[in-house]
């Protein structure tokens, strides 16, 4: 979260992750490869997520609505979608798009996956069963309008799981 005085703008903050995409000091294999995504699953079930997976629920997603806002390479999305999760993924960044279909082709599944950003959402009130956004609320520069706009989007008696990053070393493995 940014301090008022220090906010980048959204095109700076797509700027980075369109030169950084997540993980790419961490893996080393060439982006989209097969080898790539097998190392992103294995970081993100291993270390990254290893704590937090039970939340996500993916085996009761199957036929639901589930956006993953702020996809990155598509570790979540790839998840759901295999559960038989009907599927939509946004991030600001097309480099992360482009990896996240990736992915999807990669593993033989299909996604709604696009350029988006989660202050202004292109979608519907309460269009999702299921909302996941893992690492990015604390990215933009303004976190509680994305913050509402994943509750808006959201369906009455839905789900939504919001994670920030939190160095508590009780957390780490």
């Amino acid at each position: 979260i940014y301090a008022e005085a220090n906010k980048p703008t959204i095109a700076e903050i797509r700027s980075f992750w369109d030169k950084y995409p997540i993980y790419s000091k961490e893996i080393k294999s060439k982006q989209g490869t097969r080898k790539f995504f097998e190392e992103i699953a294995k970081l993100k079930e291993n270390e990254v997520e290893r704590y937090a997976l039970h939340l996500y629920r993916f085996s009761e997603a199957s036929g639901k609505k589930v956006l993953d806002a702020g996809c990155g390479p598509g570790f979540l999305t790839k998840a759901y979608t295999s559960y038989g999760a009907k599927v939509t993924a946004i991030d600001l960044s097309p480099v992360a798009v482009r990896l996240t279909r990736e992915f999807l082709r990669s593993a033989n599944l299909k996604g709604k996956v696009q350029v988006a950003n989660i202050e202004k959402l292109p979608f519907a009130d309460e269009n999702f069963d299921q909302v996941v956004c893992h690492g990015v609320v604390h990215h933009t520069p303004d976190y509680q309008k994305a913050i509402s706009e994943l509750a808006r989007v959201t369906k009455k008696g839905g789900r939504a799981v919001v994670a920030v990053y939190f160095l508590n070393f009780w957390l780490r493995p």
